[in-house]
């Protein structure tokens, strides 16, 4: 960029974006009339926010993978109607984020441009998404589209019902929970009664309960929130792939597994699927990723 005349004072280096520019003159508020000086530092500050606050944005987070060996588990229920049958599947080896994602996560896609808002706590006062304070926690109040997006952005997917199962039973047929046989606790899993203060009800930060982590270290697959699929809902598992690919269909609803903050013990059982429309935005739901 070339220099003033002589006798004129050199440019700051973001001051020379402003020549020619009305808009560099000092804005005619209090704290830009003290002086000229204090009125060009003041908009370059907004410029260098303004150039430089996207890129912050612009790349997805870091995510913590947990590699998992896939193998041959029993899915579903011999006698719950809607996880009938137990049947067979045999799951290559896959990845899932070891944390649910996160308000923080979900924000960053959102600052990029790339994901819509989730509804707030001004919709529903368990909604995570613009509660102070809650950036650890898992997002929520977030429908299967928007889960669906965010995954593209960053370059994963949803998990299959199949993956989701294998991993919520540590990978072993017939264990009843992600840590073993040991019954639900509010050490183990953010399930409803784990906090007596009405107004406290709602999720907890992410891996806040270590004692029900699994296979990897996995977190928060029992409570907390319960987690969109890739897979469209079916009546029941006749016909179900045996590969552990996602079941796709007509149907407009999707399926969620592992229960919620608000679950009580009789929505804990593995099998149990929970059925949801793609644009519903309940706060019992969140998502985790997949490769």
């Amino acid at each position: 960029m070339p220099d003033r005349p002589p006798g004129e004072p050199q440019p700051e280096p973001f001051d020379a974006l402003f020549d020619g520019l009305p808009s560099a003159r000092p804005l005619p508020s209090r704290s830009l009339r003290r002086g000229r000086g204090a009125g060009r530092r003041s908009v370059m500050a907004l410029l260098a926010w303004a150039l430089l606050a996207p890129a912050a944005y612009a790349a997805p987070p870091d995510f913590d993978w947990v590699e998992l060996p896939g193998g041959t588990i029993e899915v579903g229920d011999a006698e719950a109607t809607s996880s009938a049958p137990l049947h067979p599947v045999t799951l290559p080896p896959f990845a899932l984020s070891r944390t649910e994602v996160t308000v923080a996560q979900y924000a960053a896609c959102v600052a990029a441009g790339d994901c819509e808002t989730p509804r707030d706590r001004t919709s529903d006062p368990t909604c995570n998404w613009g509660h102070k304070g809650r950036d650890d926690h898992p997002i929520n109040c977030v429908s299967w589209r928007k889960a669906e997006a965010f995954a593209a952005w960053v370059g994963a997917r949803l998990p299959s019902e199949a993956e989701l199962e294998y991993a919520l039973r540590g990978g072993v047929s017939g264990q009843p929970f992600p840590w073993g046989t040991e019954p639900a606790t509010c050490e183990r899993a953010v399930i409803v009664g784990c906090t007596k203060r009405r107004r406290r009800q709602g999720t907890r930060p992410v891996c806040s309960t270590p004692a029900g982590h699994g296979m990897g270290g996995l977190c928060d697959l029992v409570g907390n929130v319960g987690e969109w699929t890739a897979d469209t809902w079916h009546e029941t598992y006749d016909g179900a792939p045996t590969d552990g690919r996602a079941w796709l269909g007509d149907h407009r609803d999707a399926v969620a597994r592992g229960s919620s903050w608000s679950s009580s013990v009789y929505m804990l059982p593995i099998h149990v699927r929970m059925r949801a429309s793609r644009d519903d935005h309940d706060p019992d739901y969140g998502f985790r990723l997949a490769r």
